[in-house]
């Protein structure tokens, strides 16, 4: 099955297979948690490696691990993952980079859990390679990267999203929305590969490729999705680009439309 497709002005939602309706009021109040990349954080009630905030700009990846904050206001001072202040993790002048996610948890042994508070998977279009993007493995210890792969069919990647072992791709080239299964992750004692830096003296066709799961459609080059937000029942995707289906909107041309829906 494929997914049904509804678009809006703002939003556009993509309803997962084998869900044959959609509800703004039902996906709402639900309390089903809807997966994406915010501009909030809450303080965190403990202080591990699944409680920090990543921030990312084109050139760099920062980290900031606050304090824990318990019931009663007080904070933790005791925790190893604590940072006094935002901490570089990663700077590339020459990248691009668009996303970032977490490993999925891994077995339970010691050395697992080390690796997945050690690396992050980002998603980097970067400028000289214009026609692929690549998702690079960062160890965030020693800043360097030590996997790459490319995503086969996508360009000028703007989002990315972790749920369980996949990850979501924003394709905004096409407007796809790539899901793609998560690679596995070097060991902690693998050397590193080529840095951004060294892109354009690779053969990018000589790179592996991620595994893609599904790619849904819907969407055109002129909507220009931007992010997505995961829900058990519905994608949903920002979309801002004027010549596309807003566009459509505001000149009264876009066929079919009630309620703001096509």
């Amino acid at each position: 099955m494929r997914p049904h497709l509804h678009r809006l002005v703002w939003w556009a939602t993509i309803i997962l297979p084998a869900r044959a309706s959609f509800d703004w009021d039902t996906l709402l109040r639900t309390e089903t948690p809807i997966i994406a990349n915010g501009n909030v954080f809450r303080a965190p009630t403990t202080s591990d490696g699944d409680s920090c905030l990543y921030m990312i700009s084109h050139t760099q990846i920062i980290r900031y691990c606050p304090p824990a904050v318990t019931p009663d206001g007080t904070s933790h001072t005791e925790d190893s993952y604590e940072d006094d202040e935002p901490l570089v993790l990663y700077n590339d002048p020459t990248a691009r980079l668009r996303g970032a996610f977490s490993l999925p948890p891994l077995t339970s042994s010691t050395e697992s859990e080390e690796l997945r508070h050690r690396r992050l998977w980002i998603l980097n279009s970067h400028a000289s390679n214009r026609n692929v993007d690549l998702l690079e493995e960062l160890d965030v210890v020693t800043g360097r990267i030590v996997q790459t792969l490319k995503i086969p069919g996508c360009a000028d990647g703007h989002d990315a999203v972790r749920v369980g072992e996949s990850a979501f791709i924003v394709d905004t080239r096409h407007g796809d929305i790539l899901e793609i299964a998560i690679p596995p992750s070097k060991p902690l004692d693998s050397d590193a590969t080529s840095t951004s830096d060294d892109y354009e003296y690779v053969d990018i066709g000589t790179l592996p490729e991620v595994t893609v799961i599904h790619t849904h459609h819907g969407f055109t080059r002129a909507d220009h999705i931007n992010n997505v937000a995961v829900h058990p029942r519905v994608l949903l995707v920002s979309v801002h680009g004027g010549g596309g289906i807003k566009g459509e909107l505001t000149a009264g041309t876009a066929g079919g439309l009630s309620g703001g829906t096509r």
